[in-house]
């Protein structure tokens, strides 16, 4: 919490080293390595956590977000997948599988992910907002502004706020 990544993962090290059947320990070290953006070692960690622990469904979603930041977006959606199987009404991970669907262009199947997220939380700000970039990428202008509009109206995020208005902009909205 502090940004100590290093003592975190020397701490996260010695935890392992006293107890290495603790899934929630390599858990943990790896999303220290994703904050790292040491992809390899936070997938380590992750394929360790699911190994002792497989029905942790917290693993596969942060595999799957270091496949995404890798770019390899099958991988990542397979791993929110099985996630998803564990823990069905978590909106992040439908959200997160939108973006690796919205990664790939493939932009109806984003909305699916991204309407499901919404209906499990319907003031989800940043639902609303990816459902626009991929309802903008389809070319259905009328629903990417409704959506960056719904954003604004529950966002306080000045940097996702401006990216919003820029949007709207773009498309003639403003």
């Amino acid at each position: 919490m502090k940004g100590e990544l290093g003592r975190a993962i020397a701490d996260f090290n010695q935890a392992i080293e006293v107890r290495p059947d603790d899934a929630i320990a390599y858990l943990n070290r790896g999303a220290v390595h994703g904050l790292k953006r040491d992809l390899d070692r936070a997938i380590d960690d992750f394929n360790q956590a699911i190994k002792l622990k497989p029905g942790l469904a917290e693993a596969y979603f942060n595999r799957g977000l270091a496949y995404a930041k890798k770019s390899t977006y099958d991988l990542a959606i397979a791993d929110y997948n099985e996630g998803i199987k564990l823990k069905q009404n978590d909106a992040k991970a439908y959200l997160n599988r939108g973006l690796a669907y919205a990664g790939k262009g493939e932009y109806d199947r984003a909305i699916d992910d991204y309407n499901q997220a919404i209906k499990l939380n319907r003031s989800y700000a940043d639902a609303y907002y990816c459902r626009g970039l991929a309802h903008a990428g389809r070319g259905d202008t009328q629903s990417a502004i409704a959506d960056f509009e719904k954003f604004l109206s529950l966002s306080n995020d000045p940097v996702m706020r401006k990216w919003a208005e820029e949007d709207l902009k773009r498309l003639g909205a403003r």
